[in-house]
């Protein structure tokens, strides 16, 4: 958990240092996404792996007419949008009943390229991390994220995405889900 905060913290610093002079001679955008989706949690011994959630996030990218740019991602994850399950008990093979699967809500930081067309269509590919919550504990994650958007009107989209999250250690199990969202980019 120490070295994902350490390695976030180092490329925040990282970005901010490189980034004066580049914006010195580059233009730089910023980008809004708000999404919906949902996924299919996988790994551990749980019950109930449908997770609904929602994701807000900021881009910071290039700017100008180049076809390839880099950018940078923050955001926030939620993807835990689901019902109660106090009174219901799935026997586990450990003995007692099975929890279901962990809800993560937290802040992740990407980083990737993008590639635009036209200005019309932009496709992104990136990598990162993110600090969630889940059942109660803090645990680190791995991100990517792949997602394409058009704008058939000025600065307002629709992005259709995929990521995939990856939590290495959470009591014991490795974790990972693949939530795909739909949503609106306002760039």
């Amino acid at each position: 958990m120490s070295r994902l905060l350490w390695a976030i913290r180092s490329a925040l610093g990282l970005g901010i240092v490189v980034s004066a002079p580049v914006a010195a001679q580059r233009p730089v955008a910023l980008a809004i996404d708000a999404t919906v989706g949902g996924s299919q949690g996988h790994g551990g011994e749980f019950w109930d792996r449908g997770l609904a959630g929602a994701r807000l996030a900021i881009t910071v990218r290039g700017g100008g007419t180049r076809t390839l740019v880099p950018y940078g991602e923050a955001a926030m994850d939620w993807l835990s949008i689901t019902m109660g399950h106090d009174l219901l008990c799935v026997p586990s093979s450990r003995g007692g009943c099975m929890d279901p699967y962990p809800g993560l809500r937290g802040p992740t930081i990407s980083f990737g390229l993008l590639a635009r067309r036209r200005r019309r269509v932009e496709l992104r590919g990136g990598v990162g991390g993110g600090a969630y919550e889940a059942g109660g504990t803090r645990v680190g994650a791995i991100t990517a994220n792949a997602d394409i958007a058009g704008f058939m009107v000025g600065h307002v989209g629709v992005v259709i995405g995929t990521r995939l999250i990856i939590v290495p250690r959470y009591r014991g199990d490795r974790l990972w889900t693949n939530p795909w969202a739909i949503g609106v980019r306002i760039r």
